[in-house]
């Protein structure tokens, strides 16, 4: 009977380890797609230096996509760590702060001119972005941003660079800088824009409303990719000063009926008893 016990116990505690292992091994997932953000950001660099200007742009859409799923695996997991968040944050400042700005110099000849100053201005606003995102902004990012996500505007250099490749058309050194510097100073900006995880949680008031539009726009990404990638960007973009002028109108007008309602109040006469 002892002899018995002894072996449940053991076999117990192995499937416990067992467990235990496979968990760590879980764990593991958010860190690898992390690093492979990180991966695909230095090679994107690479390649932007070779002058393989469309394979940078590929991979820094995969690290797009890898930041989406290290995200999302994070939350499903329900493993969201420090450690996470701060490598997170490192190879974004590579992936889509200095990877787009090494793209834009090399492709628009910009190293011998005094215009690299605005590839350089826009590493900084992105790298502040994230420091202010991690210091300020992590509780309210379920709701939205303050300021564009950095992958926002690397995701429009990845389809402008296309774009113009597929055009070949070479546009004025002074238009893509101040494109580049709008996208800057939109990303430090106090404008809020909406978080797209209220369209990729299962749990929305209409998950099947938000699956229908993003299986849309993966068949339309399959037929005309750039096309609809700079749609969907300049859209993202422009949702933002919508929801802004939105969110001060309801602000206001709670503010005018409250000041209404407090000045009805006070010129009503007194109730005599």
């Amino acid at each position: 009977m002892a002899r018995a016990f002894r072996r449940k116990r053991r076999g117990s505690r192995r499937s416990r380890e067992r467990l235990e292992r496979v968990r760590r091994g879980i764990f593991l997932v958010p860190t690898l797609m992390t690093l492979t953000n990180l991966s695909c950001g230095f090679l994107a660099i690479l390649f932007s230096v070779e002058g393989h200007f469309r394979t940078a742009c590929l991979f820094l859409i995969a690290a797009m996509f890898a930041d989406v799923l290290d995200g999302a695996t994070a939350r499903f997991i329900k493993h969201d760590s420090s450690f996470g968040k701060q490598i997170d944050s490192l190879a974004d400042v590579v992936s889509f702060g200095v990877a787009p700005a090494i793209l834009v110099i090399y492709r628009f000849h910009l190293g011998n001119h005094p215009f690299w100053i605005f590839p350089l201005f826009y590493v900084v606003a992105g790298a502040l972005r994230l420091a202010r995102y991690n210091a300020f902004d992590a509780p309210q990012a379920a709701r939205n941003f303050r300021g564009t996500p950095i992958p926002a505007p690397a995701g429009m250099i990845v389809g402008f660079v296309l774009l113009l490749d597929s055009l070949s058309y070479e546009p004025q050194r002074r238009v893509v800088v101040t494109v580049l510097f709008l996208f800057s100073c939109l990303m430090l900006s106090s404008i809020d824009y909406p978080s797209l995880r209220k369209i990729l949680r299962p749990d929305t008031p209409r998950p099947f409303r938000s699956l229908v539009l993003v299986l849309l726009v993966f068949v339309l990404l399959i037929y005309r990719f750039v096309e609809t990638w700079l749609v969907l960007g300049t859209l993202y973009y422009i949702s933002g000063p919508i929801w802004h002028l939105m969110t001060l109108r309801q602000r206001r007008r709670g503010v005018t009926e409250e000041t209404a309602s407090a000045e009805t109040s006070s010129s009503l006469p007194p109730s005599s008893s």
